[in-house]
């Protein structure tokens, strides 16, 4: 049968939807996810399968048309208040004639075809890395939500072929291994059993509820934390993964519990919580008695970072207080997060983004410096580099609107950065912010933005550079090395006088 799908709209860079109308042919008998592919494949047909998403509206007391849709369904957060998202195995049978339906297309703003001045064609750059990491990341949510179950991936093999893949890598640290590093094909002993079900009992010191759910494909974790939200739709605080042991089955709790956190929030139905939220969650491994705690967001890919070694939960022949209370602290200190975390989720709302500006989602946390002792807040518009392990950012105050570069790094010379600066030979050094023990003693520098090209792409590299160019450089190298012989004869002299 033909369905009229009444309205479809894409999303581009434009906050506002632009809707026209369509149809499409398919039988009663089909879900509707199999509806939202053949809608992909029609009309956007080189994004995923899950590009589109398909609303019903609440009130359908006057029939809709697309003028009506692009008045009173311009945004996200309009169409969010009005409609409710149809569940994707919903037969296409069971939706009524009566209704009035929107189809929502994830795709990207149309290039400009006119010569762009210079001010737009700063825009337009920034407006396609923007686009392309909104679609980088709806391609590894697609392959996250159809490949193989977490189970499956979770064993050392299958795992090595995920991490050894730019696409698909979690980016846990770990790389894919040329040898499995666990295999274990033994039949669990009953006592093991035993002991695995009480010491998940005794993590109900995290004073969470722990329950299992599963996604629209049947796969799930073994337990998560679920937290409400304002979309009615769960997101969870914590993953829990539990194996009989270490090596049990041949994969590791840990990864599991993050590929399964993956799958989670990758799946179709929490569409609305991932396109707001970075999904934070606390993941934990247990492995007989064996315990480990990692903490995760989703970015463009999946991020997830170690919070505490496995750690021995077992009995020892002396009783161990020192143990004993390292653990309490992880755990009371995990029961605490999580609490927060579920805070966090019930008081979830759509962030600001301005136009042209990378979506909070995929950016650092940190968004703020101190300047003389004056706080300067900002957004971030992009990343400088297409890399998962770019860590500088152009970024815009939002005091001034004035464009400024934010990296973050271990180690900086502040004192060569200031040097060079004031021979107008670096950018003005705005901040350089030590953020704490909590960012891994990370520290933020902020500088003004410099509009300019690197060597590289203003020079031919396999031509020597300009005289000037040459010259300019050594002029800096000098500067540098007379200020390190100055402090270095300091150094001597002060030595000397003890």
């Amino acid at each position: 049968m033909t369905t009229t799908i009444f309205f479809i709209a894409a999303v581009d860079a434009k906050e506002r939807f632009t809707f026209w109308e369509g149809n499409i042919e398919i039988g009663s008998t089909k879900k509707v996810y199999q509806l939202q592919e053949d809608l992909a494949r029609k009309y956007h047909p080189f994004h995923n399968s899950y590009a589109s998403e398909i609303y019903k509206l609440t009130d359908n007391r006057k029939p809709l048309d697309k003028d009506i849709a692009n008045d009173e369904l311009s945004t996200f957060n309009v169409l969010w208040q009005n409609t409710e998202m149809v569940n994707g195995r919903t037969s296409i049978g069971a939706l009524s004639e009566e209704d009035n339906f929107a189809v929502i297309l994830q795709c990207n703003a149309p290039q400009v075809v006119s010569a762009p001045s210079e001010s737009e064609e700063v825009a337009e750059e920034a407006r396609d890395v923007v686009g392309k990491i909104e679609q980088d990341f709806q391609k590894f949510v697609h392959r996250v939500s159809t490949r193989k179950t977490p189970s499956v991936l979770a064993h050392i093999r299958d795992h090595n072929t995920n991490q050894s893949s730019v696409h698909t890598a979690m980016l846990d640290g770990r790389f894919a291994a040329n040898d499995p590093l666990l295999q274990s094909d033994l039949n669990v002993p009953e006592d093991v059993l035993r002991h695995t079900a009480s010491l998940l009992r005794s993590v109900s010191i995290l004073a969470v509820p722990l329950e299992r759910v599963s996604n629209l494909d049947g796969t799930s974790s073994d337990y998560i934390s679920a937290a409400t939200t304002p979309m009615y739709i769960n997101a969870t605080s914590a993953v829990v993964e539990v194996k009989a042991d270490l090596g049990s089955g041949g994969s590791d709790p840990g990864t599991q519990s993050l590929l399964s956190y993956s799958r989670f929030y990758c799946s179709h139905e929490r569409a609305k919580i991932r396109k707001i939220s970075c999904c934070p969650a606390f993941l934990i491994g247990i492995a007989g008695p064996w315990l480990v705690v990692m903490g995760a967001v989703l970015t463009s890919r999946t991020i997830a970072q170690l919070l505490s070694p496995y750690e021995w939960l077992g009995y020892s022949r002396l009783f161990n207080d020192q143990q004993v209370y390292r653990i309490a602290r992880l755990l009371y200190a995990l029961r605490l997060s999580i609490a927060e975390l579920h805070e966090y989720y019930a008081r979830l709302i759509t962030p600001v983004v301005q136009p042209g500006h990378i979506h909070p989602r995929f950016c650092p946390s940190v968004t703020s410096f101190f300047s003389d002792k004056t706080e300067i807040s900002f957004v971030y518009a992009h990343p400088f580099e297409q890399d998962f392990t770019c860590v500088t950012f152009k970024a815009t105050r939002t005091d001034t609107q004035q464009p400024i570069v934010i990296k973050f790094v271990r180690q900086y010379g502040q004192e060569a950065h200031l040097l060079m600066a004031k021979h107008k030979m670096a950018p003005k050094l705005l901040s350089c912010t030590p953020l704490g023990d909590q960012y891994d003693d990370l520290s933020l520098v902020a500088m003004e933005f410099i509009k300019g090209q690197t060597l590289q792409d203003a020079y031919d590299p396999s031509q020597p550079l300009p005289d000037p160019v040459r010259r300019a450089i050594r002029a800096g190298l000098n500067l540098l090395e007379r200020r390190w012989i100055r402090l270095w004869r300091s150094s001597q002299a002060q030595y000397h006088a003890c």
